[in-house]
C-alpha cells in the first residue's frame, strides 16, 4: 500500500498503458450495518468503492506496520482517522439534460443470436425429458465464446458518510478520478445503482472542474435485473405465476413473494427458468399436435432431428462442435416459420398471449444475464432499451426516466471518448472473477457485492465484532487492507479454486421434478393456456379461473405497445418541460384489480376468497379430502349471503331479516293424539316472577299443595 500526490493506490493495480488497454473501472455503492442500538439511531451507513482491472505489476508497496499498544481509537481520534468530504454546491436551478430520443444503434447480431439459442436450449429440454438436458446455465457454458481476462479487484477506503448524500457522491467520484490520473488514465467508467447514478448524473450535469469529461456513469447491471424480474412479477404475479410457484410446493409462499418483488436475485431466476421451461414444453405440445393435423406429418425433418440428436448428445459430453451447432441454428428456422404460424391462431385467446408474452419475457431476462455473463456489451445495451416497456408498465418510473439518460450516455461515449467505449466492447463493463472460459461474468455492481461488501458482513467481518463506535471505526477505515491481506491468505492457502461449476445431478433432477410438477398441475387441474381446444377466448387466472374485465385484459395483452407509446409521448414532453417534473404513476391494471376485499369495521380483518380457496385446496391435499364435497360449501370466512357482489357487508334490520327468514320456514302443523308432553319449567318460573315481592311468594304459589 503507497500514496503518491496523497492519492491511495491499493495492491493488485497497476499504471495504465494505453497500448494494452489496461484501463481501471470502478463501482459505488452503499454499505449499510443495521446495528442493534437502542433508537435505532446511529447505525452505519457509509460508501463502500471497488476497483478492477486486468492482472499486472503492482505500484504499490508493503511497509512495514508496528503494532500499537492501543486497541481502540480514542473520541479525540476519530475526527483524524475519518476522511473530509469535499462539499458539492448546488447551482440555484437544476441542470437540464440535453434532449434527445431513446434509442439503441449498435449491432444487434449477438442480441438475435442469443434468440435463437434460447429457442434452442427450450427444444432440447423438450425432447429429453426423459433423461434431464443441461440446465440453462450449464448449457449456455458450453456454447460460450467468453474471452474476459480475470480481473484483480481492489477495494478503496470506506466514506463514512451516508451514501445517497451529494457530498458522498461527489467525493467518492473525484477520488475515483484522482486514482485514475495517477495511474496516467485521462477516463474513468463509475458503475452505481439508480438512487447513487441519478444524483451523480445530476452533479455530472452541472459540470464540475474537479470531474468534467473524466467520467462517464454506468447504471448497474444487477439492479436492472432486478427491477425486470420485479416487473415481470407485477406484471404477471397474481395471474398464476405465484399460484405455479407456491401451489405445485416448489417454493414457500413468503420466498415466491419476495423472488417476484425482484428481492432473491438467484431464486428468482431458476423460479422463471422453471415456470418458463415447463410452460415451453406445453406450447410444444399443443404446436406438435396442430401442426401433425393441419400438415400430416411431423415438424421435424430427418436432418434437422439427426442434427439435433448428435448436438444433444455433444451438450451433454461438454464438447461443442461448432460447425453442427451452426447446422442446427440454420435447420431450425423451418421450426420457427411453423411456430409462427401457430401462435398466430392461438393469439386469438386472450389467455393464450398472455401467458405466451411471459415466455417472451423471460427470454429477454436470458438474454440480459447473458449479455453481462459473456460480456457482450451491445447486447447489453439492447437488452436494456428492450427492458423500458416492461419497467413502464409496472410503474417504475424512476428506472423508465433514467435508463434512456444512461444508453444516451453510452451513445455519446462512442463518439465524445472512443478508446473507453471500445474498452466497455471488450467486455470491460463487467467484471471475471475465476480463470477457466466459462460463461462466468458478473455485473460491476453485483462484483462489490460479492467482494467488499460480503466480507464486511460475514462472520468474519465486522458482524460479532464490537459495538463500541471507536473500535467500529477503526475497522472501517482499515477494511480495505485487511480485504486484500484476507484474499491473498485464501489464495496462498488453497489454491486456484476457479473451476467449471456445473449443476450436480441432485439438482438437475430437482429441476426436472419440479418442471413436471408444473405441467402435471396445469394440465390436471388449471386451464393449458396453449391448447387451443380449451384456451378461453377472454383472459382467465389459469389456477382459479377468474375472469377480468376487457379493460385490464387489454392491458396486459398490449402493454409492450402501449408502454413505448407511452415513453416516446414522456420524452417528447421532455422538450418543453424539466426533466425533473415528478411523472404520474401510471402503471398497468393487474388481475390484483380483481380481488375484492371486504374489511370488518370492528376488527379491521380481510377477506380473501382467493387465499380461502388455496388454503382449502392445500387443506384437502394433505388430508386427503374430497374436493367436491368441500367445494360444495361457500369459500369465505362467513356466509357470502352477508355482502354485496362488491365486497361491501348488507346493511338490513332485524325485523326484515326475520321476515326473510320466516318465508323460508313452514308453517306450525297442530299434532293430535298427543302421547305425551314437555314443559319447559324455567320458562314458566320467569315468566311470572315479576307478579311476587320475593321468591318465597313466588314458590308458595307455584309448588303449595291444595290442604
Amino acid at each position: 500500500m503507497s500514496e503518491e500526490k496523497s492519492v491511495f493506490i491499493p495492491s493488485g493495480i497497476v499504471e495504465v498503458i494505453e497500448s494494452k488497454g489496461n484501463y481501471i473501472h470502478a463501482s459505488i455503492d452503499n454499505f449499510d450495518l443495521n446495528e442493534e442500538t437502542i433508537d435505532g439511531k446511529g447505525t452505519t451507513h457509509s460508501m463502500a468503492m471497488v476497483v478492477f482491472q486486468q492482472p499486472g505489476d503492482s505500484l504499490s508497496s508493503h511497509t512495514e506496520i508496528h503494532k500499537s499498544k492501543g486497541y481502540s481509537l480514542s473520541t479525540e481520534d476519530v475526527e483524524s482517522v475519518t476522511q473530509s468530504l469535499t462539499r458539492y454546491r448546488k447551482p440555484p436551478i437544476r441542470p437540464e439534460p440535453v434532449k434527445f430520443v431513446p434509442s439503441v444503434e449498435v449491432n444487434r447480431e449477438n442480441y438475435d443470436f442469443s434468440k435463437k439459442t434460447n429457442l434452442v436450449w427450450r427444444v432440447l429440454r423438450y425432447i429429453n425429458q426423459e433423461s434431464p438436458f443441461l440446465s440453462w446455465t450449464d448449457y449456455n457454458n458450453v456454447i460460450s465464446k467468453n474471452k474476459i481476462t480475470v480481473s484483480n479487484i481492489a477495494y478503496l477506503p470506506f466514506l463514512n458518510a451516508p451514501p445517497t448524500e451529494y457530498d458522498t457522491i461527489y467525493t467518492a467520484m473525484i477520488q475515483l478520478v484522482q486514482l485514475a490520473e495517477a495511474l496516467n488514465q485521462k477516463h474513468i467508467v463509475i458503475t452505481a445503482d439508480l438512487a447513487i447514478y441519478s444524483k451523480a448524473r445530476e452533479i455530472m450535469w452541472n459540470k464540475p472542474t474537479l470531474l468534467d469529461g473524466k467520467v462517464t456513469l454506468q447504471l448497474g447491471g444487477m439492479h436492472l435485473t432486478m427491477a425486470l424480474i420485479a416487473s415481470i412479477g407485477y406484471i404477471f404475479g397474481d395471474g398464476g405465476l405465484s399460484s405455479m410457484l407456491v401451489e405445485t410446493g416448489i417454493y414457500a409462499e413468503n420466498s415466491c413473494k419476495l423472488m417476484l418483488d425482484g428481492k432473491q436475485y438467484a431464486r428468482s431466476i431458476r423460479g422463471l427458468t422453471l415456470a418458463t421451461d415447463a410452460l415451453s414444453r406445453l406450447l410444444f405440445n399443443s404446436f406438435l399436435s396442430w401442426y401433425e393435423e393441419s400438415n400430416d406429418g411431423t415438424i421435424l425433418t430427418k436432418d434437422l432431428e439427426q442434427i439435433m440428436k448428435t448436438v444433444n448428445q455433444e451438450l451433454k459430453e461438454f464438447i461443442f462442435n461448432e460447425t453442427n451447432f451452426k447446422i442446427m441454428l440454420k435447420d431450425i428456422e423451418e421450426f420457427e416459420t411453423a411456430l409462427t404460424n401457430f401462435l398466430a391462431i392461438g393469439f386469438s385467446s386472450a389467455t393464450f398471449k398472455y401467458w405466451y408474452s411471459f415466455i417472451e419475457a423471460v427470454d429477454l431476462l436470458w438474454k440480459m444475464l447473458r449479455a453481462e455473463r459473456d460480456g457482450d456489451f451491445d447486447s447489453h445495451l439492447c437488452s436494456v432499451f428492450d427492458s423500458l416497456p416492461y419497467l413502464t408498465a409496472a410503474g417504475r418510473n424512476l428506472y423508465s426516466k433514467w435508463v434512456p439518460v444512461y444508453l444516451n450516455d453510452m451513445k455519446m461515449l462512442k463518439t465524445e471518448v472512443p478508446y473507453m467505449y471500445h474498452f466497455l466492447e471488450k467486455g470491460n463493463f463487467v467484471v471475471k472473477k475465476t480463470k477457466e472460459k466459462i460463461f462466468n461474468c458478473v455485473a460491476s455492481d453485483m462484483a462489490l457485492e460479492q467482494s467488499i461488501n460480503r466480507d464486511c458482513k460475514s462472520s468474519t467481518g465486522v458482524i460479532g465484532f464490537s459495538r463500541k463506535p471507536a473500535a467500529l471505526l477503526r475497522w472501517l477505515v482499515t477494511r480495505h487492507s485487511l480485504g486484500d491481506f484476507s484474499q491473498k491468505f485464501v489464495e496462498a492457502t488453497m489454491g486456484d479454486n476457479s473451476k467449471v461449476r456445473k449443476d450436480g445431478q441432485i439438482m438437475s433432477n430437482r429441476n426436472e421434478a419440479d418442471v413436471k410438477k408444473i405441467m402435471s398441475t396445469i394440465e390436471e387441474s388449471w386451464c393449458n393456456p396453449f391448447c387451443l381446444r380449451s384456451a378461453p377466448l377472454s383472459l382467465i387466472n389459469i389456477c382459479t379461473g377468474k375472469i377480468v374485465d376487457e379493460s385490464i385484459e387489454k392491458n396486459l395483452t398490449t402493454f409492450l405497445d402501449t408502454s413505448m407509446k407511452k415513453i416516446q409521448t414522456q420524452w417528447n414532453n421532455f422538450q418543453n418541460v424539466s426533466f425533473w417534473k415528478p411523472l404520474k404513476r401510471d402503471k398497468i391494471a393487474t388481475f390484483k384489480e380483481t380481488k375484492i376485499v371486504a374489511r370488518m369495521a370492528s376488527k379491521g380483518s380481510c377477506i380473501g376468497s382467493e387465499l380461502m380457496f388455496r388454503r382449502v385446496i392445500c387443506a384437502a391435499r394433505s388430508q386427503d379430502m374430497d374436493l367436491s364435497n368441500i367445494l360444495s360449501y361457500e369459500l369465505t370466512s362467513v356466509p357470502a349471503s352477508l355482502f354485496n357482489e362488491d365486497g361491501s357487508v348488507r346493511k338490513t334490520v332485524k325485523s326484515e331479516l326475520a321476515k326473510q327468514l320466516e318465508s323460508f320456514t313452514e308453517s306450525h302443523v297442530e299434532c293430535e293424539n298427543l302421547d305425551s308432553v314437555i314443559i319447559d319449567g324455567a320458562e314458566i318460573g320467569v315468566a311470572g316472577i315479576e307478579r311476587y315481592s320475593d321468591l318465597g311468594m313466588w314458590h308458595d304459589a307455584r309448588f303449595s299443595l291444595p290442604e
